[in-house]
């Protein structure tokens, strides 16, 4: 809802000489935000590619993924109709009563994303696997303890400045970088439901498709493409404990709980 709510606000507003950093801050602060809330209970999965990406490999048991995918689209469905309730009245003052879903008046991009005009569904299509990819790395190596061991109050800033990234510097002008399938997907039915029409699945030879199908893709990707290269070679801990004598200090706990009981045993009664 942060998300789409920061899109409509730019549209609305007109903000387009700012929107290329605006929205993207919104986004990375929308992810960070909702790790911090839901982090505790259920690990902070809000993206369904994230969640089959670690699932893949086994960092997630897969019965759960269900679960996890029904709380994140119905979540991201909720959370446009947020946005809708919102800025309706703004967008129809601005764009007029007869809602379009691309164009000058176009305003579907408010809630879900849509391919440049100028590059092929091909491009979409390699774009929302890199782009995911490089995002279930990072995840991945953020979240690993053997690696750079990031404490655990500061994973939701890091993976919101690694979304950040990633829309604003790498991958945000062929598609917007929607990174998340139930973020492009749940909106874009709603947008269906709510007047927007079925252009909105046939826009640009019909990419609806490329987020919901390639982010997917690319999680898994990411995901293995750092269990293989890295998180395989780690070395693996010794159990083998040599003997030793005990330290300096445990010497001298030692020697202070002998005296105290010595101590006990000559107290004569009275």
């Amino acid at each position: 809802s942060i998300g789409c709510s920061a899109n409509a606000f730019i549209c609305v507003a007109k903000e387009g000489n700012v929107s290329h950093a605006i929205a993207p801050w919104a986004w990375g602060m929308a992810v960070t935000a909702a790790i911090y809330v839901c982090g505790g209970v259920s690990g902070g999965h809000v993206n369904p590619a994230v969640t089959l990406g670690l699932a893949s490999v086994c960092k997630i048991k897969w019965y759960k993924i269900f679960h996890y995918f029904a709380a994140q689209y119905l979540g991201a469905f909720l959370g446009a109709a947020v946005t809708y309730g919102v800025y309706h009245e703004a967008i129809t003052n601005t764009f007029g009563a007869e809602l379009q879903t691309i164009g000058v008046n176009g305003t579907a991009g408010i809630f879900g994303t849509f391919s440049n005009e100028n590059i092929s569904t091909s491009t979409a299509v390699i774009d929302q696997i890199v782009a995911t990819a490089f995002f279930l790395l990072v995840i991945n190596a953020i979240t690993d303890e053997k690696n750079m061991a990031c404490p655990k109050g500061l994973i939701p800033i890091a993976i919101g400045i690694t979304d950040l990234g990633l829309l604003i510097f790498a991958f945000g002008y062929n598609c917007g970088a929607p990174i998340n399938p139930a973020r492009d997907f749940a909106p874009r039915v709603f947008t269906a439901l709510a007047g927007w029409g079925n252009e909105v699945f046939t826009a640009h030879d019909y990419y609806f498709w490329v987020p919901l199908v390639c982010c997917h893709i690319g999680g898994v990707l990411g995901s293995w493409i750092y269990r293989l290269f890295i998180e395989l070679h780690w070395p693996e801990a010794s159990y083998e404990l040599a003997p030793t004598q005990p330290d300096e200090s445990e010497q001298v706990f030692y020697k202070i709980i002998n005296a105290t009981r010595r101590s006990k045993s000559q107290v004569e009664p009275l």
